[in-house]
């Protein structure tokens, strides 16, 4: 598993003001399928928000199937 911890500004907060902070989560995953092997990738970020910026925390992991 990695973690990668990061500053954002208002693109990944979808250019919302907000005025109270508030806490943001994303999920996603994808299947890569190449001619040998099969990988499938996960990721969730949680971020927190105020204003047009942000901290957030991602893990990821990548499993081959």
């Amino acid at each position: 598993m990695k973690v990668k911890t990061k500053f954002i500004n208002g693109s990944w907060t979808n250019d919302d003001i907000d005025l109270i902070p508030t806490i943001k989560l994303r999920a996603g995953s994808k299947t890569i399928v190449d001619d040998l092997n099969a990988t499938k990738v996960a990721a969730t970020s949680i971020a927190l928000c105020w204003l047009k910026w942000g901290v957030m925390i991602s893990f990821g992991k990548v499993t081959r199937i």
